[in-house]
């Protein structure tokens, strides 16, 4: 995962020496670490009953929430025909509402991927494990929350954090390459 990761970063920095990433293209390199995630999950086969991976964006129903939302559908329009576990990868949006838990229901994601803005993580954390829906975020505060998987970038580094029990309660067992490049966190706990 490291290795990948790095090649990643080197073809993306030096596309960066050209020119710097539009927000879509931001939005896309974090679509594929977070799909590159999803592939580690040696129970996906168990969690998805479908010919699709779903993969949710769940997003707060303000302008920002929104506008996040919009930004990681770009990303998916980026990286259009890609695949999981050989199964194509098909996005929805769903606003964090009252119906959260029916709209998980509905779509069988094996996937959400929690957009900027959401303060209620409680919520989402209930949903997923309840669906069995791997949780990743862009905030490494959301995995100490009891989300499963937080990806951050920092001017020394990237970072991917992996809550255990949040994954385990989601249904996700992550193969031993993710985690042996991952920082293991656990809720509640800096």
């Amino acid at each position: 995962m490291r290795r990948a990761l790095a090649i990643l970063a080197i073809v993306l920095g030096l596309a960066g020496v050209v020119r710097a990433e539009s927000d879509d293209e931001v939005a896309a390199r974090h679509l594929l670490i977070a799909l590159r995630v999803l592939a580690y999950d040696r129970a996906l086969a168990d969690r998805v009953t479908g010919s699709d991976i779903v993969v949710v964006v769940i997003h707060a129903d303000t302008d920002a929430g929104r506008a996040d939302r919009d930004r990681w559908l770009a990303g998916f329009a980026l990286v259009p025909n890609v695949k999981v576990s050989g199964k194509p990868v098909r996005a929805q949006a769903i606003a964090l509402d009252d119906k959260l838990d029916a709209n998980l229901a509905a779509s069988h994601p094996a996937l959400a991927i929690v957009s900027a803005g959401i303060t209620d993580i409680k919520a989402i954390r209930r949903a997923t494990r309840a669906h069995h829906v791997l949780s990743f975020s862009l905030r490494d505060s959301d995995a100490r929350d009891g989300l499963s998987v937080a990806y951050r970038e920092r001017d020394d580094g990237n970072e991917l954090l992996v809550n255990l029990d949040a994954s385990r309660a989601e249904g996700v067992r992550f193969a031993a390459g993710l985690l042996q490049s991952a920082h293991l966190v656990e809720e509640g706990k800096p």
